[in-house]
């Protein structure tokens, strides 16, 4: 622990020395309490976090009689990749983990992040993750990508993420309306977890603060300090549950709580609410698996696996089951598959007032010839090639709008420009839309409403 924290002061010391004035931070260190002395002295926090890695690489094949072509990667012959079938819309999920870590009052940058493209759910990303940066008031996203290739490389479901996936494309779109615009607004409380050098010098040293704490981050502002609590903190919280962090196929992550690393999040909501730090309409109800933000604009519905985001330029839902959702502005009616849809004014005026509107359909994608185990795409048993293939789906939305003429709608290109005019109803101020994507020559996410 004391080398970590010599070598941090060493650093520190030589950048002052040759003048440099900005943010200074080291690698993005793990969860654990042993790493918190040595971030707690840096002028920023840095920190990575990834959702949905598969849960086995190159596993003997599962499934029998099935000839792989072997389109790609032919060293994975006879080997499949199983995946994870989960929904990360849950308590302890992944951009909590990373909002835990923040050394509480300084700036926090998220130097490496995705959620799996071929996971289920890796539509999830872009409310989760631009709805979780906006309302921590996060400083600095940068996603995993591989623009650059030095050869010929199919995506497979051991990438992390790729700008050429178009569930990717979607997802940064979205986080870049929710949080680079600002669409989604910062919590005004913090809730800081004091850390102290007796925890750090425990035997719990080698874990982190028990995982379900980070569930407030979906309520408020949460940090970690040390070794004195941060006095600008709305609640201060002492960690009494720690969680040892495990090492997964790929990743390091808490493990599930047992005994006494339970946390009482009922508790700590009831301690929010005497507080003032959540309003007396916050539906926040731990044991229901409700979890609402302190503006009143992100609701978490961790039982079902729903998101929904309300906001005057930007609303929208992830959603894993076909039936309909109300927002304010923008109603979903019917999704026949698990997908994330979006709306967002693109002219700078509330949505119900906005003349042009981007509207985000996001289900999963895989490329030509993958060939999964089976609808839930548990494994992947034959890595495609080029191009990427969109999921395709039925869904339908309405939108209000102040707008007293028709709009047009038009199915886009990925670089934005128009490839199709659609058609939809309209009628006293509400736009019905609905689109089996199937029928499109060429698949797309993105669709502009135009008044």
């Amino acid at each position: 622990l004391g080398l970590m924290e010599e070598m941090n002061r060493f650093y520190i010391a030589e950048m002052k020395r040759l003048g440099y004035p900005g943010l200074l931070t080291n690698y993005d260190m793990h969860q654990r309490l042993m790493e918190i002395p040595a971030r707690s002295e840096l002028s920023a926090t840095a920190m990575h976090v990834y959702a949905g890695a598969p849960t086995g690489v190159r596993m003997p094949l599962s499934t029998p009689g099935y000839q792989q072509k072997n389109l790609a990667y032919p060293w994975v012959k006879g080997k499949e990749f199983r995946l994870n079938r989960n929904s990360f819309i849950m308590p302890s999920n992944w951009m909590g983990r990373a909002a835990m870590t923040r050394i509480a009052g300084k700036p926090f940058l998220l130097t490496e992040y995705a959620q799996i493209p071929y996971s289920r759910f890796a539509h999830e990303e872009g409310l989760m993750v631009g709805g979780f940066a906006a309302l921590q008031g996060w400083d600095l996203l940068t996603p995993h990508g591989n623009t650059v290739k030095m050869y010929y490389l199919p995506a497979s479901a051991s990438d992390f993420a790729m700008d050429f996936h178009p569930v990717v494309r979607a997802s940064e779109a979205v986080t870049a309306l929710a949080w680079q615009r600002g669409d989604v607004a910062e919590a005004k409380h913090l809730v800081d977890f004091a850390v102290t050098p007796e925890m750090v010098n425990s035997p719990d040293f080698l874990n982190s603060p028990g995982r379900l704490y980070n569930a407030l981050a979906m309520l408020a502002k949460i940090g970690t300090s040390y070794p004195a609590p941060y006095p600008k903190a709305a609640l201060t919280v002492t960690p009494e549950a720690f969680t040892p962090v495990i090492s997964t196929e790929f990743l390091a992550e808490p493990a599930k709580e047992s005994g006494r690393q339970k946390v009482d999040l009922a508790a700590l909501v009831k301690t929010m609410r005497d507080n003032k730090l959540l309003p007396p309409k916050n539906r926040t109800d731990p044991k229901k698996g409700i979890y609402q933000s302190e503006t009143g604009e992100l609701t978490f519905d961790t039982r079902n696996g729903v998101l929904t985001v309300i906001t005057p330029k930007l609303e929208g839902a992830v959603v894993k089951h076909d039936q309909p959702l109300k927002l304010d502005a923008l109603t979903i009616r019917s999704s026949s598959l698990p997908a994330s849809i979006t709306a967002a004014s693109l002219d700078g005026a509330p949505l119900k007032g906005s003349k042009r509107i981007l509207l985000v359909h996001a289900t999963n994608a895989a490329s030509e010839g993958t060939v999964y185990s089976n609808e839930f795409f548990d494994a992947e048993i034959d890595i495609g090639t080029f191009p990427m293939l969109i999921r395709s789906a039925k869904f339908a939305v309405e939108l209000e709008t102040r707008s007293a003429a028709a709009p047009k709608i038009y199915a886009l290109n990925f670089d934005g420009t128009r490839e199709k005019e659609l058609s939809g109803r309209w009628e006293k101020g509400k736009l019905s839309f609905e689109l089996d994507t199937a029928t499109l020559e060429f698949g797309t996410v993105f669709f502009e409403i135009v008044y």
